[in-house]
């Protein structure tokens, strides 16, 4: 069991990869992503989805995965270079779908797609082999970093699991966001 990619070609970029690594213990990751052949990534090199996968895989079931990969996807939004145009959380969220794109390559990673449900409320549907929780904490922190008055988000989702494992015919995660 573990995280899979939705087709074997698919790479991602190194520098997503990197973002990650930078925003967790230093220590605690290298020896995972050596064990999965990833521990000299560059930011301008594409490597295996499938790899990057199986470190998350192995993240999540060391123990403290879940906190970490929630902490860790708002830590990704914050650090996340976005054009200066982006202004507004109604800029910021619809440009989830185009960031997704951008840093895979080679085949069907998935997608993720935002609607706009009225003028304080957003749906974002990701059909995605990643984990969740990364999905959550990085959905929140765009949102959280463009919003002004932070009190009024809340951000659901329609997935109850602890760990789930997403295939590519499973229903997708939906999170609601909301202020």
């Amino acid at each position: 069991m573990g995280f899979k990619a939705f087709d074997p070609n698919v790479e991602i970029s190194g520098g997503i990869v990197l973002a990650f690594v930078q925003c967790t213990n230093r220590e605690t990751i290298l020896p995972i992503l050596e064990r999965h052949h990833m521990h000299d990534v560059q930011p301008e090199k594409w490597y295996p989805t499938q790899d990057w996968l199986d470190v998350l895989t192995e993240v999540v079931t060391s123990g403290e995965g879940m906190f970490d990969l929630l902490s860790i996807g708002k830590r990704i939004a914050d650090l996340s270079p976005l054009p200066p145009t982006i202004r507004t959380i109604e800029e910021a969220l619809p440009f989830l779908e185009l960031s997704y794109g951008a840093v895979h390559r080679n085949g069907y990673a998935g997608q993720i797609a935002v609607q706009r449900v009225s003028e304080c409320e957003y749906n974002i549907d990701h059909h995605t082999p990643w984990p969740d929780d990364l999905m959550y904490g990085a959905a929140y922190g765009i949102a959280q970093r463009y919003l002004t008055d932070r009190s009024k988000l809340h951000v659901y989702s329609n997935m109850n699991e602890q760990v789930r494992y997403p295939k590519i015919d499973d229903p997708h995660l939906i999170l609601n966001v909301r202020w």
